[in-house]
């Protein structure tokens, strides 16, 4: 009976690569993107009934729909996992909330570890981990950091390639776009309001997630044509020297 009800899990996410075990006791849904997949066991244990894995970060789940919640939520970049590593392995990971990753900071990062998550991040840092990984399901949810502290004893994260990062924002980036005051190219260098921009791309719709026409829309520079367009509500500078970098990484 429950082989059936995971094979009916597995039948939810159809629009994707599902790969079941011969045994039928998992199932792997295969990213796209050649990163890790999100695995669905069905788990013998009295603690609970299936277990989610993805990219080192496991969750114990009792019903049906709590999987393909979570699993959901994986595939549509909602949540991502966050890895604290020492010396280049692996200490530990934790879930974490994607939508925010462009404003992740020490402080922020340990309100969501919640009650003493202030203690514990500083622990981490002063002895567990001296840098970190961010990984999505999404083709940009990727970055890597470090822990920076001072000569205060105050601690930072510092991402590794700002320029990478910002990247993100240049696809898909209508809605974040309207937020924004000030808009740059990376491709020609120029700097102009969100209103000026008038040509967009209407992306594929990534499956499973039916998006919206504003959601699916890449915006065009005004000046150049090229789709290389980010906003300030991304979080980073839209001056002449981040734009800079970032076309010496993506263009030169």
């Amino acid at each position: 009976m429950k082989r059936q009800e995971l094979l009916n899990i597995a039948a939810q996410f159809s629009a994707y690569d599902v790969k079941p075990s011969d045994t039928q006791e998992r199932f792997e849904i295969v990213n796209p993107y050649g990163k890790a997949p999100i695995i669905v066991i069905d788990e013998e244990r009295a603690s609970c009934t299936y277990i989610v894995e993805f990219s080192g970060y496991h969750v114990h789940l009792e019903t049906a729909d709590e999987v393909i919640a979570q699993v959901h939520d994986i595939l549509e970049d909602k949540i991502g996992v966050i890895e604290f590593y020492k010396n280049g392995r692996i200490a530990m990971s934790t879930a974490l909330d994607i939508q925010d990753l462009r404003e992740l900071t020490f402080e922020a990062l340990a309100q969501r570890l919640g009650e003493g998550g202030d203690s514990c991040m500083r622990l981490y840092a002063d002895h567990y981990a001296d840098s970190l990984k961010v990984r999505g399901w999404g083709k940009d949810t990727d970055f890597d950091a470090r822990f920076i502290k001072d000569a205060q004893g105050n601690v930072s994260i510092q991402l590794d390639d700002a320029a990478i990062v910002a990247h993100r924002g240049c696809t898909r980036n209508k809605k974040l776009l309207q937020k924004s005051q000030k808009c740059g190219c990376f491709h020609c260098l120029a700097t102009f309001a969100p209103t000026e921009i008038s040509d967009w791309i209407i992306e594929r719709d990534p499956a499973g997630q039916s998006l919206s026409r504003d959601e699916l829309s890449t915006a065009r520079c005004p000046l150049c044509g090229i789709d290389s367009v980010i906003g300030d509500a991304s979080g980073f500078p839209i001056t002449k020297k981040f734009l800079g970098a970032m076309k010496k990484y993506w263009f030169d």
